[in-house]
């Protein structure tokens, strides 16, 4: 079952599973050939899985397939030294929310009756010490980086798999509470003091916020009633006279628990189910999305927007350019990150929100429309422009460029080589040489103040009053787009920050935060503005490091004429169906007709009706050598593991039911 719904938390399962047998095993077992009965015993398990994730198959392996396929495998960075141990400030933060949960912040919450529990177990014999050894390693391992990376597939570390603990402390609270052991005053003492320490680092850590004092004393509280009821009972009995009031107990911590984490801040809570929206609300924001009733034009286009929702395509029907997807197309987010496409990246590897409006990366990937923020003030207002260079789906280059050439060009020789040469990663006949263009320099002079800003120790330090003023005094009269690139931006407080710039808007990230993916130069593309002024303003307090503000000129004067050679010799009569693309063309030399849809091996193509060779393409995307003449070219896309895992399904679940059927035959002889 768990492999049909997520590959990712039967992985995390599986590795605690092999640490709960060994643990429960070993500690059941005592005999002579408990180490041959433990192999035994565990091939029997392992068959068992096996066959369970082969009966899965179908769902399964896809799934693996696209999670290796995508941007999570890559994203993360990290040392050796990161994995052996947190920053100090995230053990404050540990030890702040060991029993007080919080919505967005990484911390246990562990039931304070666990404590109670385990200071009832301490130095005392149990029956069953499993689940107390299984608790402690867990714990432990929560402590420890590596154990965040191991269980997130060694990409960065992050604790969702610490629901583990709660597993292993759950079964270990009802084994305790079925046994007749006391709790005397140094055990009430200790756990008390534990538990009081945790909240007073708290307190401590948060500056002496009233709300976190209110948060902590609700807390004492939970410990006072237990306090004050030993001592009217002078001893508990945990089986038999404690047992209805720790459950009591135990259900007034997880109300006081869920409060805080779904309560209102004014009280003390996280307001975390304050985060999300109905879905009446979000559906009525994307219906008035400024996409809606441009998605029913004639022919293929995309429309590059994100005013609304990054999967409004997918609700209102058109083909976008954003998306929000834990396992990304690993090709589309290296074209963003290798195109600098700043504004587009949310400091993330899976939320990619879109083309920056760059007028040469909207005419390469078909987009129709796109959104070009007007900002007023302090308010941002979504504009939907027409693409005067849109290039049609299915367009054709003459000549390749081998993609290490490409990468020695900065971004603007980048843009100006896609408008000229598709670019192929492997070798292939027809490619050029193309040099780098030394004398390509379209900096702008211009003038940068700052305001409200405090510098110390060679670091920034900013708030929502902080105002960076680019002053360019230059006026073009030719068509372009202006670029501001932020060098060396790094964000040293907090875990992410949102910085404007211009009509834009980018999002930094700690670099000590699980998601941080390396990225500390900026480019973007921000409207010319009629006063000739650039503000860089910031959301909230920050502490911020910048090398070096510069400001680009990068003129589309040849874009019309690039667009209008390119789309000469175009794909046509198309037809498109969701794993099916159909169509003719004609052309007068050897061409690559480039296709702007994710590379995948998935895809197949065919050329004629003979198989013909998909490259990767202007870095994420896909092109076909075509030779002169006319060509009827059909791509099919098969999932990749599609084939295979449904063969394996029905291996498996012809196996399973040949052993029902021998377990009941066998079952009736008996």
């Amino acid at each position: 079952m768990q492999a049909l719904n997520g590959f990712y938390y039967l992985y995390m399962e599986t590795i605690w599973s092999i640490i709960y047998f060994a643990v429960r095993y070993f500690d059941q077992n005592t005999n002579k050939s408990f180490v041959k009965n433990f192999v035994l015993k565990g091939l029997q398990i392992f068959w068992r899985y096996l066959l369970g994730v082969t009966m899965a198959g179908f769902m399964f392996l896809p799934a693996l397939i696209g999670y290796f396929d995508s941007s999570r495998t890559n994203r993360a960075v990290f040392e050796i030294k990161g994995l052996l141990s947190y920053p100090l400030e995230t053990y404050k933060n540990f030890i702040s929310y060991m029993f007080v949960p919080r919505g967005w912040t990484a911390g246990l919450g562990i039931p304070v009756l666990f404590m109670i529990c385990i200071g009832v177990s301490v130095g005392r014999k149990i029956n069953n010490k499993s689940f107390k050894i299984l608790l402690l390693i867990s714990i432990i391992a929560y402590f420890i980086p590596l154990t965040g990376s191991v269980m997130n597939g060694f990409s960065y570390s992050i604790d969702r798999w610490s629901y583990i603990i709660y597993f292993f402390g759950a079964f270990f609270t009802a084994q305790i509470l079925k046994e007749n052991l006391s709790i005397d005053i140094k055990r009430v003492i200790i756990c008390s003091l534990l538990v009081s320490v945790t909240l007073l680092v708290q307190y401590i850590y948060s500056n002496n916020n009233i709300i976190v004092l209110f948060r902590v004393g609700i807390y004492l509280f939970l410990l006072f009633i237990f306090n004050i009821y030993y001592m009217k009972s002078k001893k508990v009995f945990v089986c038999k006279r404690g047992a209805k009031f720790l459950l009591i107990y135990a259900l007034l911590n997880v109300c006081i628990n869920g409060m805080f984490i779904n309560g209102p801040v004014v009280l003390g809570g996280d307001g975390y189910s304050g985060g999300f929206r109905k879905s009446e609300e979000v559906y009525l924001q994307i219906e008035n999305s400024i996409a809606n009733g441009k998605q029913n034009e004639e022919g293929f286009y995309r429309i590059d927007v994100s005013d609304s929702s990054l999967g409004a395509s997918l609700v209102l029907d058109y083909n976008g350019a954003t998306q929000y997807f834990s396992i990304t197309n690993n090709n589309i987010y290296q074209f963003f990150k290798e195109m600098s496409i700043s504004p587009g990246i949310r400091s993330v590897s899976h939320i990619l929100k879109g083309l920056d409006a760059r007028s040469v990366l909207e005419a390469i990937l078909s987009v129709r429309y796109y959104e070009d923020d007007l900002k007023i003030k302090d308010e941002k207002i979504p504009l939907l422009r027409k693409n005067d260079s849109e290039l049609p789906f299915g367009f054709t280059y003459k000549n390749a460029i081998n993609k290490d050439m490409f990468d020695t060009f900065n971004e603007f020789e980048k843009m100006n080589a896609l408008l000229e040469y598709v670019v192929i990663g492997e070798s292939s006949k027809g490619k050029k040489e193309v040099e780098s263009s030394e004398n390509y320099n379209n900096k702008v002079d211009c003038a940068i103040n700052y305001y409200s800003i405090k510098e110390q120790n060679g670091k920034m330090y900013v708030n929502e009053n902080s105002v960076i003023k680019i002053y360019c005094p230059q006026k073009y009269s030719e068509k372009g787009e202006l670029y501001v690139k932020i060098s060396g931006l790094q964000l040293y407080s907090g875990v992410t920050g949102d910085i404007d710039v211009g009509n834009k808007s980018i999002q930094i990230r700690n670099k000590e935060d699980a998601y941080y993916i390396g990225t500390n130069d900026f480019l973007i593309n921000v409207s010319y503005p009629e006063n000739k002024e650039i503000s860089i303003t910031f959301n909230k307090n920050m502490e911020i490091t910048i090398d070096n503000i510069d400001v680009f000129w990068y003129s589309t004067e040849e874009l019309q004429s690039s667009v209008s050679e390119l789309k000469q010799e175009c794909l046509e009569n198309l037809e498109i169906s969701p794993d099916t693309i159909r169509g003719t063309i004609a052309i007068s030399d050897d061409k690559y007709l480039f296709l702007s849809i994710p590379y995948s091996e998935g895809w197949k193509a065919k050329i004629d009706g003979n198989d013909a060779e998909i490259l990767k393409a202007n870095i994420g995307f896909m092109a076909i050598p075509l030779k002169k003449g006319e060509h009827q070219i059909e791509l099919k896309y098969h999932v990749p593991g599609g084939k295979i895992g449904s063969v394996l399904t029905i291996v498996g679940c012809l196996i399973f039911v040949i052993l029902i059927i021998r377990k009941n035959k066998i079952k009736s002889i008996n």
